[in-house]
């Protein structure tokens, strides 16, 4: 006889497999070439949502280091998808934000995959789609909540 496994592990493991599914790229399967990385997408999300960021900002949310996130905005910006500039409450800090390009970029492949996935959940109504929206969106702030109050803030130099 099989144990149903508790609704805590049931929903890791459900969580893992989604990561698995999309990190494999089964939802941007076929033409879209954006030629932007997870990542790079990622920080075009971030400033999307945020309007402007600074790099350190950037590096906190994404659990990475301040270099790492300097080289991507490097790219990004050499590629026109983002401008640097200087923060005007704060001369050794900068400031970034998408261009009209790096907008229009996020959401031509924004909105390709929008369509994919709206074939894969044809058959859940609105409701159900918000219901699950909703709940991954809550536990994605908790996650995040919880692993930045377990995070040292580091002085700055």
């Amino acid at each position: 006889m099989t144990q149903t496994p508790a609704p805590t592990r049931e929903l890791l493991d459900s969580l893992v497999r989604l990561t698995r599914v999309i990190k494999s790229g089964r939802l941007s399967t076929g033409p879209l070439d954006t030629g932007l990385g997870r990542a790079e997408v990622g920080v075009l999300r971030w400033l999307e949502a945020h309007e402007q960021s600074r790099g350190n900002e950037l590096a906190c949310a994404f659990g990475l280091s301040p270099s790492v996130v300097s080289r991507q905005l490097t790219s990004l910006e050499a590629r026109g998808l983002v401008v640097r500039r200087p923060d005007p409450h704060d001369a050794r800090a900068g400031l970034v934000s998408l261009t009209t390009e790096g907008r229009e970029r996020l959401d031509a492949m924004s909105t390709v995959l929008e369509d994919r996935l709206a074939g894969f959940v044809e058959g859940y109504d609105d409701r159900q789609l918000h219901d699950a929206a909703q709940l991954l969106t809550h536990l994605a702030d908790a996650l995040l909540a919880a692993s930045e109050a377990a995070t040292p803030v580091r002085p700055a130099v």
